[in-house]
């Protein structure tokens, strides 16, 4: 087939971005002599470029404050460091599920020996034994084809007269019978004394703790920092798994609000 009668492929038009564009979008912007031919261009972008504007003005904004405000810096800080700690004590304080790592408890239960298959002998070894046991059997033919002449010849012992087995019995009944061992005792082991328990249970310590602490923030809302220090330092006397994770954070920030506070009012 010559390249002459070979149907032409359809034009494919494509947008600035390589997007294919449909036939109904190529109608719409070429009507009224191709006044809308915008709409084969890239994508507007007003809404990001709007949202990078307004963060740069805000940044700007906030620069310019800290730098000719100076009385605002501290407060800013403080409310970025409480804000930030609020934060984390509301995650630390969800009760997430808590899964179990420990290795499983070891069995004393001894281990079955396996029963070994036995061992079957060599072809040599097999001879060897077949052998043996031919030669043990003639000898036991031999000795029983043999006449008693040897047992003839051994001294036959005469028997003991009356008298004699008389002074023979006294002399086994007098001999003193055998002392016997006295049975061993074993000591039991003594019973270990029980540890006691622990003066302040798990449970309460951690209710405790719960409590201090929300008695501690109240009181940083209210601008009591000395008695925020105070139950923090008692939530620090508690056992350490207790301890809330930003504890020592909040301890020192109580302490340098306290300290600001204080030297304000001698001021």
């Amino acid at each position: 087939m010559s390249a002459a009668g070979k149907p032409r492929p359809e034009p494919i038009w494509r947008s600035a971005d390589g997007r294919v564009v449909s036939a109904f979008e190529l109608a719409h912007a070429l009507q009224d002599g191709g006044s809308n031919t915008h709409a084969l261009a890239t994508p507007r972008r007003w809404l990001l470029k709007t949202l990078v504007a307004v963060v740069l003005l805000l940044a700007a904004a906030g620069a310019g404050i800290w730098y000719f405000m100076p009385e605002y810096r501290q407060p800013a800080i403080q409310w970025t460091q409480h804000a930030w700690a609020t934060l984390r004590t509301r995650w630390n304080a969800i009760d997430w599920p808590r899964w179990s790592t420990s290795p499983a408890a070891p069995t004393n239960r001894p281990a079955k020996a396996r029963p070994q298959p036995p061992i079957a002998p060599s072809g040599g070894v097999a001879h060897d034994n077949q052998g043996r046991a031919d030669q043990a059997k003639s000898g036991e033919s031999s000795r029983a084809s043999e006449p008693p002449a040897a047992l003839a010849q051994s001294p036959q012992t005469p028997p003991r007269s009356e008298p004699q087995q008389a002074a023979a019995a006294p002399s086994r009944q007098s001999a003193p019978p055998a002392a016997t061992a006295p049975p061993q005792t074993t000591k039991k082991p003594e019973p270990q004394p029980q540890t006691a328990p622990p003066a302040v249970q798990t449970a309460d310590a951690i209710g405790e703790s719960r409590r201090l602490y929300n008695q501690a923030l109240d009181a940083e809302g209210r601008g009591d920092y000395a008695s925020a220090v105070r139950c923090y330092e008692q939530i620090k006397q508690l056992p350490r798994s207790v301890w809330q994770a930003d504890l020592q954070l909040r301890l020192d920030l109580a302490k340098r609000n306290l300290q600001n506070s204080t030297n304000a009012a001698a001021r």
